[in-house]
C-alpha cells in the first residue's frame, strides 16, 4: 500500500480541485465530485498508484537517478488512481452494475444516477489540470498526455466490444475476439498507464522497451480478466466484491467462450437457449454446463500456464528495466483478485 506521504497530497489535490470549481461559480459541484473520490476510494487497494509508485523507485534505483522527484511520483499515481475511478463509474453505468468493492456503484445512490455520467467525464478532464499544473515543465509533459490519450482510446474501444457482444448470440463468441476486447478494456489502465506513467518520468522513453513491457502486460492483462469472469461465476462476494451477473447479462466472458469451444451440438444448444436469461433455472443450467465441461479445472490449467509465460517474458527483459516489479505484480494477481 502506497505510505502516508501519498495520503498526504490528497487534501493538495482536492484543494486544487476545489479552487477550480469555486472559480467557476460552482462549489456545489466540486462537493459532488469530492464525494464522488472519497467514496469510491473506500475498499480501494489503490493497486494502480501502488504499481507507479513502486516502478519509479524501482527505476531510480536501477539508474541512480540522482534526483528523484517522488513528488510528482505521487501526484501522477493520485492521477491514474482518479482516472480508474472515472472508468470504473462508466463501467458500471453501462453495466447496470450494483456493487463496487462491496459498496453500492456510485450511479446507484438516489442523490447521485444518472449524473455520475458528468461525474466520470469531470474526473477524467481533472487529471489533465494536475498534469499541466505538476508536469508541463518536464520534457515527458507531451508524452503522459499522449499516454492517457491512447488509454483512453484503447479502453473504450475494449469497452465498446464488449458491450456490443453483449447483444449478440453466444454462438458468435470466439477466442481471438475475446483476448482483443479483454486487453484493450483492462489492461491499458490497470497496468501499462501507471507502468508507462513511471517510466516517462525516469526518463525511459525508448519505443522497444515499452513495446517489451507490453507484451508482459497483454499476457498479465489477458489473465487478469480472464480471472475476473472466471470469479463472477464461481467466486463471492467476498472475493470479487461484486454480484456476479454474467450469464444473465449475457456477458462476452471467458467462460462461455470456452465453453462454446469444448461444447457438443446439444450442449451448444442449451448455451443458445439459457445464456442471457434472467430466468435462475437457466443460469443454473449454465453454470452446471460449466461444471460438466470441467472449466474450473482448465482455468486452473490456464492460469499455470499464463504464469510460466510471463516470467519467461520477464527474463527476456532489456537491461536497465528491474524484473522485480513485473514478478511482484504477477505474484499479487496470481495470488487472488487485485
Amino acid at each position: 500500500m502506497p505510505d502516508k506521504e501519498f495520503w498526504s497530497i490528497l487534501p493538495e489535490i482536492l484543494e486544487d480541485f476545489q479552487n477550480i470549481f469555486e472559480e467557476y461559480g460552482q462549489s456545489e459541484t466540486f462537493k459532488q465530485i469530492k464525494k464522488a473520490l472519497e467514496y469510491n476510494f473506500q475498499n480501494a487497494n489503490m493497486k494502480i498508484a501502488h504499481l507507479t509508485i513502486r516502478t519509479y523507485e524501482e527505476l531510480v534505483l536501477s539508474q541512480k537517478i540522482a534526483s528523484p522527484n517522488r513528488r510528482l511520483a505521487y501526484i501522477l499515481a493520485w492521477c491514474a488512481e482518479i482516472y480508474n475511478v472515472h472508468i470504473l463509474i462508466l463501467d458500471d453505468i453501462i453495466d447496470n452494475g450494483e456493487m463496487r468493492r462491496g459498496l453500492a456503484c456510485w450511479h446507484r445512490l438516489e442523490s447521485v444516477g444518472l449524473n455520475a455520467i458528468t461525474h466520470s467525464f469531470m474526473l477524467e478532464q481533472l487529471i489533465y489540470v494536475l498534469v499541466q499544473k505538476h508536469v508541463s515543465h518536464l520534457k515527458c509533459y507531451t508524452n503522459i498526455l499522449q499516454l492517457f490519450r491512447n488509454v483512453t482510446l484503447r479502453s473504450g474501444c475494449g469497452k465498446d466490444m464488449d458491450s456490443m457482444f453483449c447483444k449478440k448470440s453466444v454462438a458468435e463468441f470466439k477466442r481471438e475476439t475475446y483476448n482483443t476486447m479483454a486487453v484493450n478494456k483492462g489492461t491499458y489502465y490497470n497496468f501499462y498507464l501507471p507502468f508507462a506513467l513511471a517510466m516517462n518520468l525516469a526518463g525511459f522513453t525508448d519505443p522497444l522497451i515499452l513495446k517489451q513491457c507490453m507484451d508482459i502486460f497483454y499476457e498479465i492483462g489477458l489473465y487478469f480478466q480472464i480471472q475476473n469472469d472466471f470469479l463472477d461465476c464461481f467466486g463471492n462476494l467476498e472475493n470479487s466484491g461484486k454480484i456476479g451477473t454474467d450469464i444473465q447479462d449475457n456477458k462476452f466472458s471467458w467462460l462461455a467462450v470456452t465453453c462454446m469451444e469444448l461444447a457438443n451440438e446439444e450442449q451448444r444448444q442449451l448455451m443458445m437457449d439459457c445464456y442471457g436469461s434472467k430466468d435462475p433455472k437457466k443460469v443454473e443450467n449454465v453454470k452446471e454446463l460449466y461444471k460438466t465441461l470441467d472449466l474450473p479445472s482448465i482455468y486452473a490449467d490456464y492460469e499455470k500456464e499464463s504464469y510460466e509465460k510471463s516470467k519467461t517474458l520477464i527474463s527476456q527483459l532489456s537491461n536497465g528495466v528491474p524484473h522485480e516489479i513485473f514478478v511482484d505484480i504477477l505474484n499479487k494477481i496470481h495470488q487472488g483478485p487485485l
